[in-house]
């Protein structure tokens, strides 16, 4: 890699890392235990708010090694189930 400084560490992240096409943030509002810093729960919905719930990347605590399009199908037909009623 060939960088020294911290100075050099962040210039090469911003150069090879940090570009529009590998942007796929999630996490924001990760689906974990509260006390670890979860947003949401297992059914998606938001701790401390009735008839909130949240779908999209934000709820994944991870960035999947795939694409994140597919994860976030899984998660909205998920998300489809547990409006309607139809269980965990």
């Amino acid at each position: 890699m060939g960088v020294q400084s911290d100075e050099e560490i962040v210039e090469r992240m911003r150069a090879d890392l940090i570009r529009p096409t590998n942007a796929h943030p999630v996490g924001t509002a990760a689906m974990m235990p509260e006390r670890l810093g979860g947003v949401v729960d297992p059914e998606l919905r938001v701790y401390g708010v009735q008839g909130l719930r949240v779908v999209d990347g934000s709820v994944l605590p991870l960035v999947p090694m795939a694409h994140t399009q597919a994860t976030l199908y899984a998660v909205a037909e998920k998300a489809v189930d547990l409006i309607r009623g139809e269980g965990a």
